[in-house]
C-alpha cells in the first residue's frame, strides 16, 4: 500500500482533456455501471471479470447486440457487477477497483471497453501504472483516478459484491441474470428470454 500511494504522489494530475466517447445512448441512461433507460422493462445483471476470457468473447458478441437492439430502444437496462475470481488475481481485483474509479466519474463504459481491448496482454495489464494510463488516455480526471486507485476506495464495495453474486449462485463468469433470475449467458438464451418478457408486457 506505500508502494501505491508513493507512486500515486509522483503521478502528476495530467490527463489529456479530449471529449470521451460514451455509448451512443442519452446521456441520463448511463449511470455507473449500469446502461440504458432505467424504466426499461428488462434488467439484465451480468457478474464478471475483465481477466476472464469467457466474459472478453461475451462482451464481443453478446453485449454489442443487446446494445444495438435493445438497450438503444429503452427495452433493456444492462448492469455490470464486478465479480474478480482468485485464479485471475491480483489483475482481477485492480481491474475492479479501476471500473470503480472509471465509474465515479461516470465513465465506466468506455474504461470497461478498455479493460477488455488488453486483457491477452495478461497480468501485466492490469498493474496499476497501467490501469491510470487508461483512465488518462480516455481522459477521465488523473488525479481523482489516481487516488482512488491508491487508496483502493472501493475494496469493500468488491467484497460485498462478490458475496452477493455468491449469494445469488454465481459460481463462474459470466453470470447472467435477467429480471432476477438466473440464464444461460449465450445470445440464443438471453435473445429468447428477454423477447418472452417484453412479449408479455
Amino acid at each position: 500500500m506505500i508502494g501505491l500511494i508513493a507512486f500515486a504522489v509522483m503521478l502528476n494530475s495530467g490527463g489529456t482533456g479530449g471529449p470521451i466517447a460514451q455509448p451512443d445512448v442519452p446521456a441520463t441512461w448511463i449511470d455507473g455501471m449500469s446502461l440504458g433507460d432505467p424504466e426499461a422493462p428488462v434488467v439484465i445483471e451480468a457478474y464478471e471479470d475483465f481477466l476472464c476470457p469467457h466474459c472478453r468473447e461475451w462482451t464481443e458478441s453478446v453485449e454489442p447486440q443487446l446494445r444495438n437492439g435493445y438497450i438503444k430502444e429503452g427495452k433493456v437496462r444492462l448492469v455490470y457487477h464486478t465479480f474478480p475470481l482468485d485464479g485471475f488475481a491480483p489483475g482481477s481485483k485492480m481491474a475492479a477497483q479501476g471500473a470503480y474509479c472509471a465509474a465515479a466519474q461516470n465513465y465506466f463504459w468506455p474504461y470497461h471497453d478498455r479493460l477488455f481491448s488488453v486483457q491477452t496482454r495478461g497480468q501485466s495489464a492490469y498493474m496499476i501504472e497501467e490501469l491510470i494510463s487508461y483512465a488518462d488516455d480516455l481522459g477521465l480526471n488523473k488525479s481523482e483516478f489516481t487516488q482512488c486507485m491508491s487508496a483502493m476506495a472501493n475494496a469493500q464495495d468488491i467484497t460485498a459484491t462478490v458475496q452477493e453474486g455468491v449469494n445469488r449462485g454465481v459460481t463462474g463468469t459470466p453470470s447472467v441474470f435477467i429480471n432476477d433470475e438466473s440464464v444461460q449467458s449465450d445470445w440464443g438464451s438471453i435473445q429468447s428470454k428477454v423477447d418472452s418478457i417484453l412479449a408479455a408486457n
